[in-house]
């Protein structure tokens, strides 16, 4: 069940009548200041604009978007949350003495919009516009907390310098597209175990369908190089109750995760090695899909075996 939130009306610019409504959560995502936008009119003719103004709450005011039809825009954003209270945690060996810690609770949650990334097509890398003052709402909800501990990170290192690192290297020297070479690239400069988590949240996210839920009910915020960790979080004001879904069907969760890392159709019609937007990408991911690498999500981490450890403490409100 979804929780309250606060409606946004979408207006065309010195109209009175709304040509849509959604709630301030799907607002931050999808109607930014400067984001493009959308709308289906008259027989179903779609009808471009740019989001001059936002205010939450209240409404969003468009202008004729004056970008080609292949033009697009990205939020950038910078979600935060404060743990309020954790509930339950399970917790998963790796092997080698690593863990991976699952937490659930409730937290305070920050979600702010710094500007966004334009971009004139596919090919074109964007151009970053910062807000003179960032967009910001705020809400609670229910989280899930992924976190290595040492030994696990550790072990990963271990694993992808004997196993993944020469895969990618051998992938620089096959491939001649400029993208995947920059990419990969960067993939050599990360913590693996970053990556691990990582990708793991996004593997999840990709899996949730068959489970009749959206990921659109649900982000990605805070992750951690320092602590190897990031969050999920429900997106709306009183939770969606995915997080708490995931938590209790986690295993079989990973499963489905399994079948999709092994079976991508594209992956194996365009040779991506490391993963493809149809695996992997979210759009809404704070650091915009990098640091991604299939063979160093699920299927390296080979979560089997859960075990039981003492209940988490209250954290401090």
């Amino acid at each position: 069940l979804r929780g309250k939130f606060e409606e946004i009306s979408i207006f065309r610019k010195n109209e009175n009548l709304p040509i849509g409504k959604m709630d301030s959560c799907q607002a931050m995502s999808r109607v930014y200041p400067g984001a493009i936008y959308p709308h289906y009119g008259n027989q179903g003719r779609v009808e471009r604009y740019v989001v001059d103004q936002l205010e939450i709450p209240g409404k969003a005011i468009l202008i004729p978007s004056f970008y080609s039809e292949n033009s697009t825009t990205f939020p950038i954003r910078e979600t935060k949350l404060k743990i309020q209270v954790e509930v339950d945690s399970k917790v998963f060996l790796l092997g080698n003495g690593g863990k991976l810690i699952l937490s659930y609770g409730w937290a305070k949650v920050t979600n702010r919009i710094l500007g966004y990334r334009f971009k004139l097509n596919a090919q074109d890398p964007g151009t970053d516009k910062k807000y003179l003052k960032p967009v910001q709402s705020s809400f609670e909800a229910p989280f899930l907390k992924f976190k290595l501990n040492p030994a696990a990170k550790n072990s990963i290192s271990l694993q992808v310098e004997k196993f993944i690192v020469p895969k990618i290297r051998t992938l620089l020297e096959e491939t001649r597209d400029a993208e995947i070479r920059e990419i990969m690239s960067r993939l050599l400069e990360c913590e693996p175990a970053f990556v691990s988590v990582h990708t793991l949240i996004h593997q999840i996210l990709k899996s949730l369908v068959p489970f009749l839920m959206s990921h659109e009910d649900v982000m990605e915020c805070q992750l951690s190089i320092d602590d190897m960790s990031g969050f999920l979080v429900d997106a709306i004001d009183g939770g969606t109750g995915v997080c708490q879904t995931i938590f209790e069907r986690f295993s079989e969760i990973l499963e489905h995760v399994e079948e999709m890392s092994t079976c991508c159709q594209n992956c194996e019609e365009h040779g991506d090695l490391g993963g493809c937007p149809n695996c992997l990408y979210t759009k809404r991911c704070d650091v915009f899909n990098r640091a991604l690498f299939v063979d160093l999500g699920a299927t390296l981490l080979q979560l089997e075996q859960q075990v039981k450890e003492e209940s988490p403490i209250p954290a401090q409100q």
